[in-house]
């Protein structure tokens, strides 16, 4: 279940590839770097049998080093995928290679190129390609969203989409990916993606069609309304019921910091309005050192345990904000996707 792909930007070329090495049913490791340095200023990403797309690319690896080595000057981006390209035809009539690259190099003239050539010599320039059963995915993905005026940030971003989809909708899809770029600074590795990272997204991912859903609270949170609607508390209910990790994730990405004007009284009086209990902000977070006491937490441990302890009175008081605060952030995020998806 391989995965190489690739596109072209403003002045940049990126690469992405899965880092899985397997055979039949078996995976052998998950750390399997299948995108390598050709020179200072290209990369090549294969896909295929480990043998062949071990072998072949460090072939082309020596060779493109020899040339510059005999003639003191380093090959093009263009005259390496051709060079690779007549390997790969001559190969093919003697015992072929079952090997598919993508060629990204930067070159001072050029500028930034990636080249498609795969196992029977086809050769072509282009501005976006995949290889494996990933490019099912990450082809439509860019389809989608590709300009070829991306800057670093939103190639990243498309990317990072694509492994989204890929993680989502393959069947046995790789846990790792490793993503290169090269412009004309070189060739360096921006990231590897590991299972619980792209975990991560997914779920934000998944919890932004959850708070989208919470539109209708957006008319009290922000003061133009004296009540909440009978829809926003039936929603709230609902999500807390059933997507209650969406507020953790929220909580745990700062949803304040988005900048977004509400009234704080009335967002933080919405639970109560709504008649609706929301869960404990201690099943947020893993620290033993934050969650809730497994005793009461204000009483003494002396006595009748009727008596107040000014200390523990503080935290169990705190904890009762940060419940209305996860929410508030939830509340935050919806106002700042619905005033962003206007633009």
């Amino acid at each position: 279940m391989e995965c190489v792909f690739g596109l072209v930007g403003n002045g940049f070329a990126i690469v992405a590839a899965d880092t899985s090495a397997v055979h039949s049913i078996l995976v052998h490791k998950n750390n399997e770097d299948k995108i390598m340095a050709l020179d200072s200023h290209k990369l090549i990403a294969a896909s295929g049998e480990p043998g062949d797309r071990v072998q072949f690319t460090e072939y082309v690896q020596k060779n493109v080093s020899l040339y510059q080595f005999r003639n003191g000057i380093p090959l093009t981006t263009a005259a390496a995928a051709n060079f690779t390209r007549g390997e790969l035809a001559t190969a093919l009539r003697k015992n072929p290679y079952s090997v598919n690259i993508l060629m990204a190099g930067y070159d001072k003239e050029a500028g930034a190129s990636l080249y498609y050539i795969d196992y029977i010599a086809t050769l072509h320039k282009v501005d976006k390609g995949a290889f494996g059963y990933g490019s099912y995915f990450s082809l439509s993905t860019m389809d989608r969203h590709f300009r070829s005026d991306m800057s670093v940030e939103e190639a990243i971003e498309l990317v990072d989409k694509c492994i989204l989809e890929i993680r989502s909708r393959l069947v046995i899809a790789p846990p790792n990916f490793v993503i290169k770029i090269v412009d004309k600074d070189g060739a360096r590795e921006h990231a590897w993606l590991s299972m619980a990272v792209m975990s991560t997204v997914s779920a934000q991912s998944t919890c932004t069609n959850v708070l989208i859903s919470m539109a209708p609270c957006l008319g009290y949170i922000t003061g133009n309304s004296s009540s909440p609607s009978q829809q926003c508390c039936s929603q709230l209910a609902h999500v807390i019921r059933s997507s209650g990790e969406c507020l953790c994730e929220v909580l745990k990405g700062g949803g304040p910091h988005l900048g977004i004007n509400f009234n704080k009284t009335q967002a933080l009086a919405l639970p109560k309005a709504c008649n609706v209990q929301t869960p404990p902000v201690s099943l947020c977070n893993d620290d033993s050192s934050v969650k809730s006491p497994t005793g009461p937490s204000n009483t003494s441990e002396h006595g009748n345990g009727s008596k107040t302890v000014p200390g523990h009175r503080s935290s169990s008081r705190g904890s009762s904000i940060k419940v209305s605060f996860s929410l508030l952030a939830v509340l935050s995020a919806v106002s700042y996707i619905i005033n962003y998806s206007r633009y």
